[in-house]
């Protein structure tokens, strides 16, 4: 771990990232403890404002609920409802919820005011502003802020947290260990990576830092032209150089001339890692991407997933559920399921055999 701490010192050395230094020490648990408060601190403020603590005295199911009070989006107000449950303020049986006790306010962790006193207090700001949208939603059905667009863009300071870099610096660390031994067995001699998601640059910048005295080549793409301009500024800074290009992940990436090429040169890749995508995509194209990744994969090589689980995140996934597209974090049974995927089709490829016909077998859309 020296060297997961030296990396992470030497990001927050530079300008603007040097004034997080005095939150370094708390981990991601604190993070997410924080912004799950900021976001269910809106959730209740939105409930009693509609006046659903009185509605709620008795037990109502969500259809009723919705009824009463005129409420047009129904999944969120559900969405809402069952985040209550899990903080205590409603009970549920049977799909019909009611009040447990009379809670204006949730006790706010010390964490937060620290985190706010640094360039992270963006991100809280955010929530306040989805936070207010949240009655507005309920009953017009229309969600103010467009996920690509505005969100996004807004909480990009989670990007650069100190509890953000040291996840990926560490998740490089326990990658490299790992396939750096299979490499020696394989008498294979430096890594090759295939990146997808560049977490506004950061996580590039991360993987370089890392990878950077190490005899190994790096291959990065995105299909955002932002994200991609945003990673070349950010290694420019950094003193670093990464190929990235701007390429449809959807698609079969064997076939795209600038992973072929490298796949042709150097073979295929021994590790994949893929940073905070899945929050874009739907389980079918979920699916279709490892497909795509295992492709490009060596049979003994590694794929590295760096995203929270829904567990993780619950409350903050319901506010953001106001935005236009939020599909929501994987759960742990979802990313089981998705991963048995990645070593089928590695199988397959290896033995030029369809061994299990458990998708679509359309040679356009996942091979």
């Amino acid at each position: 771990m020296n060297k997961v701490n030296k990396n992470l010192l030497e990001f927050l050395k530079r300008e603007p990232y040097s004034k997080l230094r005095s939150i370094a020490k708390y981990d991601i648990n604190s993070l997410i403890r924080a912004l799950n408060w900021a976001a269910a601190n809106e959730i209740l403020e939105a409930f009693y404002e509609l006046g659903l603590d009185k509605t709620l005295s008795r037990p109502r199911s969500t259809m009723e609920v919705a009824f009463e009070h005129y409420i047009v989006e129904v999944d969120f107000l559900r969405e809402i409802l069952i985040s209550l449950v899990k903080l205590g303020i409603l009970d549920e049986a049977a799909g019909r919820f009611k009040i447990r006790f009379f809670k204006r306010k949730i006790k706010k962790p010390e964490i937060v005011d620290i985190f706010s006193k640094t360039p992270l207090r963006a991100v809280f700001e955010v929530i306040k502003l989805m936070g207010e949208s949240i009655v507005d939603l309920l009953l017009t059905g229309k969600p103010e802020l467009d996920w690509i667009k505005d969100a996004a863009i807004a909480f990009e300071p989670l990007e650069f947290s100190p509890q953000m870099v040291r996840l990926r610096l560490v998740a490089c660390d326990f990658a490299y260990r790992y396939i750096s031994n299979v490499l020696k067995i394989e008498n294979k001699r430096e890594p090759l990576i295939l990146i997808t998601g560049l977490a506004s640059g950061f996580g590039i910048v991360n993987v370089a830092q890392y990878f950077r005295n190490i005899d190994s080549t790096i291959v990065a793409v995105d299909p955002s032209e932002r994200e991609v301009n945003l990673a070349r500024e950010l290694l420019e800074e950094f003193n670093l150089s990464v190929d990235i290009e701007i390429c449809d992940i959807l698609k079969n990436l064997a076939k795209i001339p600038y992973i072929n090429k490298t796949i042709s040169d150097k073979g295929h890749f021994s590790l994949a890692m893929a940073f905070e995508r899945w929050r874009f995509f739907d389980d079918v194209q979920r699916s279709q991407i490892l497909t795509n990744l295992a492709y490009c994969l060596a049979v003994y090589g590694s794929l590295v997933d760096l995203s929270f689980t829904k567990n993780q995140a619950m409350i903050l996934n319901t506010l953001l559920y106001t935005i236009k597209g939020w599909r929501g974090y994987l759960d742990i049974n979802e990313k089981r399921r998705l991963f048995g995927l990645v070593f089928q089709r590695l199988k397959e490829r290896n033995n030029k055999i369809i061994v299990k016909a458990d998708m679509p077998l359309v040679r356009g859309l996942w091979l």
